[in-house]
């Protein structure tokens, strides 16, 4: 039952994401150009907003906006300050695959290579600490972590100084699971700047004290202005994608009471 409902919760979560939002809006409405006599104003109205909300969606300043609070939330460990020294440094991963035909690297998700990364960065700025890796099995039958390693070990990170955990299917498991590898000791908590502000809350919500190091920022600040920013850019729907799912679980975590 209960896998039925955590995949139940996968799927429908997504309906509310950008995209399936605005193919949702506009096949209605085309459908009703088509077949509706009596509804054609209604079928304009909808193509209407699909396309308006395709422009937001898919414009860098106002999707920057909505990014933001969630992905500048926290600073980068040791870039703008001296770094707390830390034990462990727990990388939470963000989607892999099994296919064999690919690199330790390729197989990583874009978003969680770059975790695994970021953690040995911040693994190699504290000499005699541990490396986190933690992810298990959700679509694919390798646990994540075990795909993180083969990136890191690739990378140099010796196999003795990295910890796995394996059990986890979200960030709910991981923060629940993490307090039982690293007790008291001062960590790091690594993972993507959208995915640090809901992540935080998880683990102080099971009595953890992690110290922020994001990576992956969506929002960049520095440069000067860009007119191409101008012209839509469907990546900017990714971007958005994630905040919505970040800003819809952390709802959905306050709704269940978990901070």
């Amino acid at each position: 039952m209960a896998n039925v409902l955590f995949v139940l919760k996968k799927l429908v979560s997504r309906l509310l994401f950008p995209a399936p939002v605005i193919a949702i809006v506009l096949l209605v409405g085309v459908l009703l150009l088509w077949f509706s006599k009596r509804r054609q104003k209604l079928g304009k109205i909808l193509v209407s907003v699909s396309l308006v909300l395709f422009l937001l969606g898919t414009n860098g300043t106002v999707v920057a906006y909505i990014c933001a609070p969630l992905d500048r939330m926290y600073d980068a460990y040791g870039v703008t300050d001296n770094p707390v020294p830390v034990d462990y440094v727990v990388v939470l991963g963000g989607g892999h695959s099994d296919d064999e035909t690919l690199s330790p690297m390729g197989k990583l998700a874009t978003e969680t290579a770059v975790r695994v990364a970021e953690g040995i960065r911040v693994y190699l700025m504290n000499p005699g600490s541990k490396l986190v890796l933690a992810g298990g099995t959700v679509w694919e039958p390798t646990p994540e972590a075990v795909n993180m390693q083969a990136m890191a070990i690739a990378l140099g990170v010796p196999e003795e100084d990295i910890i796995l955990e394996t059990e986890s299917r979200d960030t709910d498991d991981q923060a629940r699971l993490i307090g039982a590898i690293v007790g008291d000791s001062p960590f790091a908590l690594v993972t993507s700047g959208l995915h640090m502000v809901r992540s935080m809350k998880l683990f102080e919500a099971q009595g953890l004290d992690p110290i922020p190091a994001p990576t992956a920022q969506r929002v960049k600040g520095g440069g000067g202005f860009d007119p191409t920013g101008l012209y839509p850019d469907a990546s900017k729907l990714a971007d958005l994608r994630i905040a919505v799912y970040e800003y819809i679980g952390l709802a959905w975590g306050w709704v269940r009471g978990l901070y």
